[in-house]
């Protein structure tokens, strides 16, 4: 289900680098439970501000699992994976024409008679 929510804080998390920021959203379901979640995902700079308005998809039987709906929150990941899966295709592809093309190397007699 659709629901909608605001950014009550930002919960900011250690990375290698930098600090990652986490919105913390709460909301209400159909059913007038208000749930607080932090979103699994955290950037640097934080993508939401205290108080910004956010639309979040639920699961009634588990509303504590929400996501926020947008792009990054949504695809991120899968997109990610993605890219990195065609980075990895396009150098195998290539390692193995190279290969295949390659012209066959003249062999040495070093064994003279």
């Amino acid at each position: 289900m659709e629901g909608k929510g605001h950014v009550t804080n930002l919960v900011k998390s250690h990375s290698t680098k930098s600090n990652v920021y986490k919105p913390v959203v709460e909301f209400q379901t159909v059913e007038g439970a208000t749930v607080e979640f932090t979103s699994w995902l955290g950037t640097s700079p934080p993508r939401f501000s205290v108080g910004e308005s956010v639309s979040v998809y639920y699961d009634p039987r588990n509303p504590q699992s929400a996501i926020i709906n947008d792009w990054l929150s949504l695809w991120g990941g899968s997109a990610i994976l993605g890219g990195l899966t065609m980075i990895f295709a396009v150098i195998a592809y290539m390692m193995y024409f190279r290969v295949s093309f390659a012209k066959p190397r003249k062999q040495h007699n070093s064994a003279k008679v």
